[in-house]
């Protein structure tokens, strides 16, 4: 019996700690080789456009006519020889799946190229292979 208190007072020391440190926001930049800026275009209910997304060490941004988004922590991961970057606000739970914006960056091809997506806009809104390039130039109202 005295094993099972013991057991208990662990799982809440642990939960505690974890809960009070802010380790569940912790974010990975992505390496330098991804970032930069990939060029592309955009669908949205039927309006197209060019896009630019721009990977930064500490934000992903997504530049067009039509919208822009900015985040400022992202994690990066090497999945099935593809890098998964992963965007979220401030404070979110970096551990769980992002309800934002995913990037899809392929480095077996030259040049790279990134695939978006808008989780929220996902049914609606396609992007092409948006291709790495030169640095974003300002072009875009957004």
């Amino acid at each position: 019996m005295k094993y099972k208190y013991f057991f208990y007072a662990i799982l809440i020391a642990i939960v505690t700690l974890f809960t009070a440190c802010d380790m569940y926001s912790i974010p990975s930049p992505p390496p330098k080789e991804i970032q930069g800026a990939y060029w592309g275009s955009m669908s949205v209910l039927g309006t197209s456009g060019d896009v630019c997304i721009e990977i930064n060490e500490n934000s992903v941004v997504l530049h067009s006519d039509t919208m822009g988004a900015s985040y400022s922590l992202i994690k990066a991961e090497k999945k099935d020889g593809l890098w998964l970057v992963s965007c979220y606000k401030p404070g979110e739970n970096t551990y769980l799946p992002t309800r934002h914006t995913t990037l899809s960056v392929n480095t077996n091809v030259s040049p790279y190229t990134c695939k978006p997506k808008i989780i929220p806009m996902s049914l609606f809104s396609q992007f092409s292979d948006c291709k790495k390039g030169a640095p974003y130039d300002g072009r875009f109202k957004k």
